[in-house]
């Protein structure tokens, strides 16, 4: 897991640790050692991820959108999640999130390829093209 994610995000989007462990309702300085030990409790990971507008996937290796190739970022997330040490339930339900989040792409990329083959067969018919 990439604990680092969570400061960078919080400089990204202006948030002050004390903010985001106020708003997981645990203490800053809790949440300093939890970043600096390495070890979080899921309902605290998902909390951080809720507060700061991110996929939970976000700090097993599923970089942010620009990164552009969704299946290996995801392949990578996957890999990440299964060497960490936890319970089988949260293993499975951020697994699940990844799968989501698969799925939210693949029908995305869909839409915009409909709508490409939409626009070529407008252009071929105002072409006269078959």
């Amino acid at each position: 897991m990439n604990y680092d994610e969570i400061k960078i995000l919080c400089d990204k989007q202006r948030v002050p640790i004390k903010e985001l462990a106020a708003k997981c309702g645990i203490t800053e300085a809790g949440l300093h050692q939890m970043l600096r030990n390495q070890s979080m409790r899921i309902d605290i990971l998902e909390k951080i991820a809720e507060v700061l507008s991110v996929p939970v996937s976000i700090f097993f290796g599923a970089a942010p959108a620009e990164a552009g190739d969704t299946g290996s970022v995801i392949a990578q997330g996957v890999q990440n999640i299964n060497t960490m040490n936890m319970q089988p339930e949260e293993r499975a339900k951020l697994l699940g999130e990844m799968v989501d989040l698969l799925r939210l792409t693949t029908e995305a990329q869909q839409k915009v390829i409909a709508a490409h083959e939409a626009e070529i067969q407008r252009l071929k018919a105002a072409l006269k093209i078959s």
